[in-house]
């Protein structure tokens, strides 16, 4: 079973479209937008994508950070993540990286 579920991922990404593909693992995204990455991650759902956004290829999205090399020194309960919010009207160009707490707004 754990096997056939990995196949049907990577047909998923391999052949949905990235918004079908984000929408599948949770992320909020709007009408009319254009995405052309699929560099979602596991916390998927913490994304929201407003309306008529575009997105280039080879965008990540991190919703948490990498504070776990540092759990030892300062603290074992220590972790950080955070909501990603893209507002309407909004584009993002090849290459970006976006970092979890962003909220990205465009008031028209």
């Amino acid at each position: 079973m754990i096997m056939l579920n990995k196949i049907l991922n990577m047909c998923r990404r391999l052949f949905w479209s990235p918004t079908k593909y984000g929408r599948h693992l949770g992320a909020k995204i709007g009408n009319n937008c254009l995405i052309s990455t699929k560099g979602f991650p596991s916390e998927a759902y913490l994304i929201e994508i407003g309306n008529y956004c575009r997105i280039a290829s080879n965008v990540a999205f991190f919703t948490h950070g990498g504070i776990w090399s540092q759990r030892k020194k300062y603290n074992e309960n220590l972790d950080y993540f955070g909501k990603i919010k893209v507002g309407n009207y909004t584009y993002i160009g090849e290459g970006a990286k976006i970092m979890a707490g962003v909220t990205s707004e465009m008031t028209l």
